[in-house]
């Protein structure tokens, strides 16, 4: 009768969106979001940005926690969630803090992107439409 008890409380703890699995799942899964994001976003590599797409995909909501899950725990730990989305967020950027320092020091030394093709080097006259050759 006592491992009886015993599942049924289990079954019951596991429906539990305040559980212990479920709190550490969420967690988890906010630290690992908000970091590939950021990877995402800011690392020069290719491969690390392909590898943090990969992960934040398998790390979507709806795979390993339901919307409503989600949706119930930062209700109830929003502040503890807007900490952990701030920390995460700050140490992500100062481990992928390169791309943006290198731009910026691109910037400061007067490197310029190539100049954009405009409407007459494309063939084209100042309202967009084909120019044709001349005639004679």
């Amino acid at each position: 009768m006592e491992s009886f008890t015993q599942n049924i409380k289990g079954v019951f703890d596991q429906l539990n969106p305040y559980n212990t699995g479920n709190l550490i799942l969420y967690f988890s899964w906010l630290v690992v979001f908000v970091f590939t994001v950021i990877g995402i976003w800011f690392s020069k590599k290719r491969w690390v940005r392909i590898c943090c797409y990969l992960v934040n995909q398998v790390f979507g909501i709806g795979i390993i926690l339901s919307i409503t899950l989600i949706g119930i725990i930062t209700w109830k730990y929003w502040m503890y969630a807007a900490g952990t989305v701030l920390g995460t967020l700050l140490l992500s950027l100062w481990i992928f803090k390169d791309r943006s320092a290198a731009k910026n020091d691109a910037i400061k030394a007067g490197a310029r992107t190539p100049p954009s093709p405009d409407a007459e080097s494309l063939g084209r006259d100042q309202f967009g439409k084909r120019r044709l050759p001349p005639t004679v």
